[in-house]
């Protein structure tokens, strides 16, 4: 089997087509051996990573092959453009200026500003930073 690097193949194919060949048997190499030639094949000769590099994100992509998850029929569907651009459309709303917000940011602000306001925390640093000194307990 070619273990050099094809033409216009991504680093990623490359590992993909060693590791199925060397889970195959076609290819009788360790990892560590198969790390060397790749190594040299992207010019990783300086400063060349160890097998697991290689070996590690291969056994991740097979065992997601082999769940079934690249296959057409399983994959869930990809939302259109359309789709997200509704969605998005959904979630905000036009400010007076024009410009869009999002529900949930605004509502989640507005929890922020109104925990802060109550907040003895709130109210102890502001007079601290002010330098005034309360006379009264604030809520």
């Amino acid at each position: 089997m070619n273990l050099r690097r094809l033409e216009n193949e991504k680093i990623e194919q490359y590992i993909w087509r060693l590791g199925t060949a060397k889970d195959a048997g076609i290819i009788d190499k360790s990892w560590d051996e198969l790390a060397d030639v790749i190594n040299k094949e992207i010019g990783n000769e300086n400063m060349p990573y160890t097998s697991s590099a290689y070996r590690k994100p291969y056994q991740q992509a097979k065992k997601f092959y082999d769940a079934g998850v690249f296959d057409n029929d399983k994959r869930p569907p990809t939302p259109s453009v359309q789709d997200v651009k509704s969605a998005y459309k959904a979630q905000t709303t036009i400010n007076k200026d024009g410009s869009l917000s999002s529900d949930k940011l605004v509502e989640m602000n507005e929890q922020q500003a109104k925990a802060a306001c109550c907040s003895p925390r709130f109210w102890g640093r502001l007079t601290q930073l002010l330098g005034v000194r309360r006379k009264s307990k604030i809520i």
